[in-house]
């Protein structure tokens, strides 16, 4: 019998095969001494009769030994555990993790890949020995980790965030309208914030009144009514809810209402949701409104609907505007009608206060080549952007309070300049549809809106071209040359 050792285990072999696999096993340890002297929990011997056949593949031998290993130290949890993580996976698994929802398995894979290369940064493998001893998937430590994380790696970060945008198919059409998004996110921040005031400044105390599902539904076809009075839209609502289309969900804590549109096989139709989480109160028609839009604009070209994707909150929130504009008209009071004003321009509010941290990003990097990127500058603008939404809050605070909030919101402003394109369009869809509609309800006429949606549902548009639809261009240009004349 012999054996072989390093500083943290001991493999024995008895035989002229078994030594060469000892070897293998060895220079396999060696690699990452951390993280194997972490799975083996302690234990200083692997014995010959534990020793595995090596086959040619080295990844499917890393995998039988770390499994094997596992399940000889009584882990819980050996999920995922034969994956190495890239960087970019790690980035990844954090946007997923903070920006998108991701279930129990996504919060599995999340953890490990993101405690793997904190004991890659850290030599500590204390997280990775909860994952795999304990299967806790604790949400302090996936937010602790991505901390250190963005702390440690941001510059990387943000190579691989540019990266992958401009890998995207939407990333061209971003990049030829960024002037426009920044105008636009502008306006709309400005706008949003004067009516939140304004809505704040009355008499806050009014609660959403309480509707009846018949007082429900006469409203719901009223607001249809009012937004188009040919009757079309309310013969496809009433077409959808005959063919059980509308589902109306009482109870839900946290539920989110939707337009579910799932493909079933080619050349099926898709399957159909408008799912509705009724409060119970007057935002229901709201609610309702906004979910309707999507379905009655839904896209069956799948290249339009591609090329036109940050058009497509456009229809829904100009429903569900007209929809309050109605409620009002039909006697109900500002401040009844406070807490339906307030979630939109509230929701864009926070889609812009997502938003503008990445945008910034992409303005800055537009024209880099691979491999040259202003890291420095997008640093200090996340170091400074608390300035902008929190600096009241921060000043408030007690000076031992102060450091902690500091750090938390570097730690957030700059994950927000670390938004993928998908998290960006979608940040976009809610800025550009609620640009639009406002536009829309202050200057046009409910019959000419509704053949600028139907244009934009079949046409492939950019936002200059749907500026012009509404008019806009011409308004545009008579201002600057009246500004050339000033």
């Amino acid at each position: 019998m012999g054996n072989i050792s390093n500083d943290f285990v001991t493999i024995e072999y008895n035989s002229e095969e078994q030594k060469q696999i000892a070897e293998y096993y060895m220079n396999l340890f060696n690699t990452e001494p951390e993280y194997f002297k972490g799975i083996l929990n302690g234990r200083n011997t692997i014995q010959d009769n534990e020793l595995l056949s090596i086959t040619d593949n080295d990844e499917i031998n890393r995998s039988n030994i770390i499994h094997q290993i596992l399940a000889n130290n009584n882990a819980v949890c050996d999920l995922f555990c034969n994956t190495t993580p890239t960087l970019e996976g790690v980035y990844y698994a954090m946007m997923t993790y903070f920006h998108g929802v991701p279930d129990e398995v996504d919060k599995k894979i999340i953890y490990h890949e993101v405690a793997y290369d904190y004991l890659r940064l850290t030599g500590d493998f204390s997280y990775l020995r909860k994952y795999y001893f304990e299967g806790s998937i604790d949400k302090d430590d996936i937010r602790n980790m991505c901390m250190y994380e963005i702390e440690h790696r941001y510059e990387e970060f943000i190579k691989i965030k540019i990266e992958d945008s401009k890998r995207r198919p939407g990333y061209p059409k971003i990049k030829e309208s960024l002037k426009n998004i920044r105008r636009i996110t502008d306006e709309i921040d400005a706008l949003t914030g004067g009516i939140i005031r304004e809505v704040h400044n009355r008499d806050n105390t009014v609660p959403s009144p309480k509707i009846t599902e018949k007082e429900f539904e006469e409203l719901v076809i009223g607001a249809l009514k009012y937004i188009d009075p040919s009757n079309k839209l309310v013969e496809e609502y009433l077409n959808a809810k005959n063919n059980n289309l509308i589902n109306l969900v009482y109870g839900e804590k946290n539920g989110n209402s939707m337009y579910c549109e799932k493909t079933r096989r080619i050349g099926e139709e898709p399957e159909q949701e408008i799912k509705v989480c009724m409060t119970g109160t007057l935002i229901d028609v709201q609610t309702m409104l906004h979910e309707f839009g999507h379905y009655y604009y839904r896209i069956d070209n799948r290249e339009t609907k591609k090329n036109n994707i940050l058009f497509r909150e456009y229809p829904s929130i100009y429903f569900e505007q007209k929809a309050i504009e109605y409620l009002e008209n039909v006697g109900y009071t500002k401040e009844q009608l406070r807490e339906s004003i307030l979630y939109r321009m509230l929701e864009t509010k926070r889609n812009i206060s997502n938003f503008l941290p990445s945008l910034y990003c992409l303005e800055y990097n537009n024209d880099t080549l691979t491999g040259e990127y202003h890291t420095k500058e997008v640093d200090e603008y996340a170091k400074k952007y608390w300035e902008r939404e929190y600096k009241r809050q921060v000043e408030s605070s007690s000076p031992s309070a102060r450091k902690r909030l500091l750090s938390a919101l570097l730690f957030f402003d700059r994950l927000r300049t670390l938004n993928t394109l998908d998290d960006d369009e979608l940040n976009l869809t809610y800025i550009i549809g609620t640009y639009f509609t406002m536009y829309s309800i202050q200057y046009l006429k409910h019959e000419d809106i509704l053949k600028i949606l139907d244009y934009i549902k079949n046409n492939e548009v950019d936002i200059s071209k749907v500026e012009e639809l509404h008019g806009m261009i011409d308004e545009k240009q008579q201002e600057n040359e009246t500004n050339k004349l000033i």
